[in-house]
């Protein structure tokens, strides 16, 4: 064979090498639940990463099924599910989009830019998995589930932060899940609890958590997940609702693992039933309803913006899936953490105003001891306001639930995130600034540098680490101790990654006792 031939023939090799790989990466991915046929698609900053959209895991709560615990839907016997495009949200107004808009201010972006509320409907009981191995029962890979934050009134599971492909890309099957929220999903009321069989309501939005872990335990083989290594993890109220799920016996063998990030609740944010009733028929009065049927009349759009005032839609001690004296279940490991700056964005400009309505709420009686120790730690009044905040509202209950896990016999990681992104001094690590850097999708208008990209690394690596084994290794990075209640030992993610101890150690011991406080 000449030169000239050989030439020809190593073109047409390479060209047919191209023409099949183009071929492979043409087709869908795609999966089977018995004789249910699902159609992903490629991500396409992954291409090795299948999504799959927008899969029903219950039963619509429409009708007869609003204000009711959530229905798993068994998988179809047979037919052809397009999962490429996500489902409508669950009714809300746009708080989440606002607290977008109010980062985007903070780190001087045009907040007009920013993303809109999807469709909204009640039809919205969906969820969306990120996967290495579609169609691979064998593969056995750890299972990642994300419960989205928005106080538990808004939010949903595909924001542009919580997208799941390079945490998939690092060997998980990723899956976020929707559940009712605000006055649809837990709010109790008389009318309600007088129609359950165990007298009580308020739970709808954590039943609809519960059904997802359910579908997940019976489905997530089909696309390459393990259905016995599970992590549970998410942030502010998504977090928050982990911390009540670790407490629910319904919950045990569904998930083995818990990530909480600025999340941990304290006792009164599980409110008992009687309370949540009373606060149930002050936010339904407007309504004028006389049964609970009528409640299921009313369009959603009746129950959106209601006027919550200093009630906290959160899980109900309500006698059946939650009871006012469960101990934490035994054997969990727990990643948990908060950040520095969690509410630095919504302290009142007037610092000494603001400091002072904290103190008043977290050091009654010790005032003059809170502010001399505040002064010793923060120059600003603003920023003593909002460490004194951080501190009551977020670490120190988190460090509580790591020691409380620790004594069950369960492993503990507890994080603190200190990095502040450039140009965003004024509002600092705020709240949730840490979700873009765990799942590798910051915004395009959101600063950054080589220290956030070296971050964002670091910490998928670290959380997928945990999700497969427990313990948060990642090679080359520094050790994550773990977490010893005297010791008070943490990994600092920030502009350094290192460990240290006595995480506020001082505040946190003021903190304790108050009766507002934690």
């Amino acid at each position: 064979m000449t030169d000239r031939a050989r030439t020809i023939a190593g073109l047409i090799l390479l060209l047919t090498a191209a023409l099949v790989l183009l071929g492979a990466a043409a087709d869908p991915p795609e999966a089977r639940m018995g004789g249910w046929h699902l159609i992903g698609a490629r991500e396409a900053t992954q291409p090795g990463v299948a999504a799959f959209r927008g899969i029903p895991f219950a039963h619509p709560p429409l009708g007869e099924r609003r204000f009711r615990a959530a229905e798993l839907l068994p998988a179809p016997d047979a037919g052809v599910f397009e999962a490429t495009r996500y489902a409508p949200v669950c009714p809300q107004d746009e708080g989440n989009v606002d607290w977008y808009r109010d980062v985007a201010r903070g780190v001087g972006a045009d907040p007009a830019a920013l993303l809109a509320l999807p469709p909204v409907s009640e039809d919205c009981l969906h969820l969306n998995l990120w996967t290495p191995a579609p169609g691979r029962p064998a593969a056995g890979l750890p299972v990642f589930v994300w419960i989205h934050g928005g106080g538990n009134q808004n939010g949903w599971s595909y924001e542009p932060n919580y997208l799941g492909q390079h945490l998939a890309a690092e060997g998980l099957v990723v899956v976020s899940i929707a559940y009712r929220l605000g006055g649809l999903g837990f709010v109790a009321h008389p009318l309600l609890s007088a129609e359950s069989a165990q007298g009580a309501s308020g739970h709808y939005g954590m039943s609809d958590i519960l059904a997802a872990l359910q579908w997940i335990r019976q489905h997530i083989a089909a696309f390459g997940g393990d259905p016995d290594n599970v992590t549970v993890a998410g942030e502010s109220a998504g977090g928050g609702n982990i911390s009540a799920l670790l407490r629910v016996r319904a919950a045990d063998g569904l998930y083995r693992r818990a990530i909480i990030q600025s999340g941990a609740l304290g006792p009164e944010d599980r409110q008992p039933l009687d309370a949540a009733q009373r606060a149930g028929e002050r936010l339904f009065a407007a309504l004028q309803a006389r049964s609970a049927e009528d409640l299921r009349r009313r369009p959603w759009q009746d129950f959106i913006g209601l006027d919550w005032g200093a009630y906290y839609p959160g899980w109900v001690i309500d006698g059946e899936l939650l009871r006012e004296a469960a101990a934490i279940r035994e054997g969990v490991d727990l990643l948990i953490g908060s950040n520095a700056q969690e509410w630095l964005m919504y302290m009142a400009p007037d610092g000494d105003a603001a400091l002072q309505k904290v103190l008043g709420r977290y050091a009654r009686g010790r005032e003059p001891e809170a502010r001399a120790l505040l002064q010793q730690l923060e120059p600003d009044p603003r920023r003593q306001a909002d460490r004194l905040f951080s501190a009551v509202e977020f670490l120190c209950p988190s460090t509580e639930l790591a020691a409380e896990v620790r004594a069950g016999g369960g492993r503990s990681f507890v994080y603190h995130f200190t990095r502040v992104r450039p140009g965003a001094a004024r509002i600092g690590a705020y709240h949730g600034a840490e979700i873009p850097y765990v799942f590798g999708t910051a915004d395009a208008w959101l600063p950054g540098d080589d220290t956030d990209a070296a971050l964002s690394r670091a910490m998928l690596r670290y959380w997928a680490g945990f999700a497969r084994s427990g313990r948060p290794a990642a090679g080359d990075l520094p050790a994550w101790p773990e977490y010893d209640r005297e010791a008070r030992s943490y990994l600092e993610l920030g502009d350094r990654i290192a460990p240290g101890t006595d995480l506020e150690r001082a505040l946190c011991t003021l903190a304790s006792g108050q009766a507002d406080g934690r």
